[in-house]
């Protein structure tokens, strides 16, 4: 079962986002305060650079080894349904954000909400994009 280099680009950022912001959960959420603190902070800022960094250096290496090919009209059909889903899950977060923001003291969770909903809708986004590469546009 060969990949295409669509899927396996989107296999190195699926790996990437849980690697990071599941350190990133796990160093976070035990022992938090009511608020955001100033570490807290840093480690939210670390955590996006080293997404980044891992995500650019996956994908030069990536193309170094495998001519990227052209995007055809099947690869923006996957990536509509990917973002399809996205959306969903992104408004759903937002309406979570909310809710904490006006019923909970302090703004820790309304962060970790946003933070978790956009984190949770770019892996379900690459997922539905992993499904359809490997077995077809079927929904």
């Amino acid at each position: 079962m060969s990949l295409s280099y669509r899927e396996k680009s989107q296999w190195l950022m699926l790996l990437a986002l849980i690697l990071v912001y599941g350190h990133y959960f796990v160093r976070v959420i035990p022992g938090h305060g009511a608020d955001v603190s100033d570490h807290q902070v840093w480690l939210i800022g670390g955590t996006i650079i080293a997404i980044i960094i891992l995500s650019v250096i996956g994908q030069v290496v990536l193309a170094i080894l495998e001519k990227p090919e052209p995007s055809d009209e099947r690869d923006q059909l996957i990536a509509l349904r990917g973002t399809k889903i996205k959306s969903i899950l992104l408004a759903v977060g937002a309406i979570g954000a909310i809710t904490a923001a006006v019923t909970l003291t302090g703004n820790f969770w309304l962060v970790q909400i946003l933070i978790f909903s956009l984190v949770l809708s770019e892996i379900a986004d690459t997922a539905v994009q992993l499904y359809h590469y490997r077995w077809g546009m079927s929904w």
